[in-house]
């Protein structure tokens, strides 16, 4: 009996591993290698090979899905001025000023195209 019901568990597990959530932050293999593939393995806005991050080009805060057509490769440096063309230099300063991880003032560099 309690073999049955491991074995139901398990199965439960593996047909909702296999079906594609489009409302998720999570994006499928095939989704990331066919969006590298359009990009040639380069970031998509510099063409940049170091550092690649696959982006959603509508936020998924914003609505965005997870589908091929939604999903971007950027190298992180023009990842992150997407997000503060997104969301604004405010918002996405907790996140690029390091200051409230070592207690010290540090500097990200970016380079802009």
């Amino acid at each position: 009996m309690a073999d049955n019901f491991i074995n139901q568990k398990i199965e439960v597990k593996r047909k909702t591993k296999n079906v594609p959530v489009k409302n998720s932050r999570y994006i499928p293999r095939k989704v990331k290698e066919t969006v590298y593939k359009r990009a040639n393995g380069q970031c998509e806005n510099c063409e940049s090979t170091h550092n690649l991050e696959y982006e959603h080009k509508i936020p998924f805060a914003m609505g965005g899905t997870n589908d091929i057509l939604n999903i971007d490769l950027l190298c992180s440096l023009c990842n992150q001025r997407k997000a503060i063309k997104d969301y604004g230099l405010k918002k996405m300063d907790q996140y690029l000023n390091l200051k409230h991880l070592s207690g010290k003032e540090s500097f990200i560099p970016m380079r802009w195209p």
